[in-house]
């Protein structure tokens, strides 16, 4: 087990949220604390058909157009610490949408989000910026 992992197990869920949800702690970091709680809690109960069916309802009460409305850009935690795995191991993200059975468009705007969540303390910003097309 490695350190990280170590210091993960110590802490309680309520500060892994805490960890999740704070701007001081790195990209991975967070990521690593997503993964912990899902290995203690394990899966939401909601699947994609109860999202989707969340979002109609809320299409019925608001009159509002959503841009590409077909697209389902909810990622569970689950799905968003495997993303960061797969980044890491270096898939590209026609690989990914192939291994989640997701439209593609639907892994590129969750790695817009991965880009901009990145924290450019490990790399410099020109490589953040070549990696992510900014």
């Amino acid at each position: 087990m490695n350190s990280l992992t170590e210091f993960m197990a110590k802490k309680s869920v309520g500060e892994l949220y805490a960890i999740i949800h704070s701007e001081e702690f790195d990209y991975d970091i967070r990521i690593h604390a997503t993964g912990e709680i899902m290995r203690r809690e394990g899966d939401p109960p909601m699947g994609k058909e109860q999202h989707r069916e969340i979002k109609v309802n809320n299409l019925r009460r608001n009159s509002i157009y959503i841009a590409c409305e077909e697209l389902d850009f909810t990622w569970s935690s689950k799905e968003v610490y495997q993303f960061n795995r797969y980044m890491k191991n270096g898939k590209t993200l026609e690989e990914i949408a192939e291994l989640f059975e997701r439209n593609i468009d639907e892994v590129r705007i969750l790695h817009i989000d991965w880009c901009r969540r990145r924290r450019p303390r490990k790399m410099g910003r020109n490589l953040i910026d070549a990696i992510c097309g900014n």
